[in-house]
């Protein structure tokens, strides 16, 4: 990740730490100092333009901001309205926002400044599950969002939680904060950008208590479910590439339209969920997932076998026993505690890859 050196200058000191911390969750690489008002303007009058050019951006959360020259300051205003009128040459944002939104358009700013991006490298190794079922109802995203906790809580990995389905389910585990860009809108801006760079992804994730992340649910019919091709060609290679994950995992559900097929070969473990034994309809599914990987799936499927019932948005299942598949590759049988088998899972798909 880019490497940025900013100020931060307030009277207000708890606001000036508590702005510091979220910027630091955010992106370790910021280089943080913390002054008051006087001491900055007293500073800037000994060191002169040099030193206000020392920080690559100076967050001023302060009256009085036309006393302060150069573009790289940003003024912190307490009214959204006043968003966009600062004084000239002077960028604006609204001091409240969600801390996703703050780094959205830090980075923003930074690239108008400099012309450079901060981006991150893709790490060594990044991984794509992607649940899927030939059955409604049967826990595929219950099991898709607590295979993302898992890996969050216990595997330590960065992970973005992707939600297919007609009516995204991000909502049922992630409040949602004012302000957020949703993922119709990311998609549009990503087909707007130049072919070497994607929106920075700031402003438009959410994410639940652990740390898995998201993105902003549109709010009607998700536009995911029914994406294009090229749209998803674009959209996975640019999360990939982001830097920002480790893992994403994909709540296919039981879709078979263009978007879904279009997934599939970005798949490296696909968990085939059911709650019943329907051979002949899992047999017809499976054509279809040979259909969309443009191989045979042997080596990337791993059925799931869920033995509760309902929709699965309710209480956690008691069990989930993951059956030996017939064709070669990883499978094997669980009978244990929903936490216990989801944990086994996860391993399964991502461990022993």
């Amino acid at each position: 990740m880019e490497y940025m050196r900013i100020a931060i200058i307030t009277e207000d000191k708890a606001y000036g730490e508590a702005l510091a911390r979220a910027l630091l969750i955010g992106n370790r690489n910021f280089d943080l100092t913390l002054m008051g008002c006087s001491e900055f303007c007293r500073r800037m009058q000994d060191g002169g333009k040099p030193f206000q050019n020392g920080y690559d951006l100076v967050l001023w959360d302060e009256e009085g901001a036309e006393k302060v020259c150069g573009g790289n300051l940003i003024w912190l205003t307490e009214r959204r309205s006043e968003t966009g009128r600062a004084p000239e040459e002077h960028f604006t944002i609204y001091k409240y926002s969600p801390m996703t939104v703050l780094l959205g358009q830090i980075y923003s700013i930074y690239e108008k400044l400099t012309g450079r991006r901060a981006s991150g490298t893709r790490p060594d190794r990044m991984e794509v599950i992607a649940f899927v079922s030939w059955q409604g109802g049967c826990g595929c995203t219950t099991l898709a969002m607590a295979a993302a906790q898992d890996l969050v809580r216990f595997e330590g990995s960065r992970v973005l939680y992707l939600s297919m389905e007609g009516t995204e389910s991000s909502p049922l585990y992630m409040e949602m904060p004012p302000g957020m860009k949703t993922i119709g809108e990311y998609l549009y801006h990503l087909s707007a950008e130049k072919e070497d760079q994607s929106p920075f992804l700031e402003g438009y994730l959410i994410r639940d208590d652990h740390g898995t992340e998201s993105f902003a649910a549109s709010g009607s019919c998700n536009p995911l479910s029914n994406a294009g091709r090229e749209e998803i060609d674009r959209l996975l290679p640019a999360l990939m590439d982001s830097g920002r994950y480790d893992c994403i995992v994909i709540d296919v559900g039981s879709g078979t339209g263009e978007a879904q097929r279009s997934i599939l070969p970005y798949a490296d473990r696909i968990c085939l969920v059911s709650s019943r034994n329907e051979p002949e309809r899992e047999m017809r599914y499976r054509a279809f997932l040979r259909h969309g990987l443009e191989k045979d799936v042997a080596g990337r499927l791993i059925r799931v076998y869920n033995r509760t019932s309902g929709s699965g948005t309710g209480s956690p299942p008691d069990a989930v026993t993951i059956s030996e598949i017939e064709t070669p590759g990883p499978g094997i049988l669980l009978e244990g505690s929903f936490g216990c088998d989801v944990q086994k899972l996860v391993q399964l798909c991502y461990n022993q890859m």
